[in-house]
């Protein structure tokens, strides 16, 4: 598409006898649409042109279908903030469970200083 606009662009500076372009052959100036022909005939007997298509269509089909799975909550968008949703909920959890072990170490302390006490071995070891 490149070498097209570049042919209609130096076709026209050569029609109108503008710059430097005026001045160049008529070879010179059509050279850009030889390459355009050029360039389409090899990407259409590579299959660029039908792996570019195939390319597109794939796109537009996983873009039908994660619109229809975020209508439906389960697409990409949801999964994401899903886990995100469930590593906060797995942070609090584990908060929690520090908060609690903490709280279970204090009160096991306190329980053994006061059996030291009723024993006689007065509070905390010396």
């Amino acid at each position: 598409m490149l070498f097209l606009f570049a042919g209609i662009v130096l076709l026209a500076m050569k029609y109108l006898e503008f710059g430097p372009v005026a001045l160049w052959p008529w070879w010179g100036v059509l050279s850009p649409f030889g390459l355009a022909v050029a360039w389409w005939a090899w990407a259409d007997a590579s299959g660029y042109t039908k792996r570019k298509a195939m390319d597109k269509m794939d796109k537009r089909r996983q873009g039908r279908i994660d619109k229809q799975r975020d209508a439906m909550g389960v697409g990409p968008k949801y999964r994401t903030e899903r886990n995100d949703k469930h590593g906060e909920v797995l942070a609090n959890e584990a908060a929690r469970k520090r908060e609690r072990t903490e709280r279970e170490r204090d009160e096991f302390e306190a329980r053994e200083e006061k059996r030291r006490k009723a024993v006689g071995m007065g509070g905390k070891d010396k």
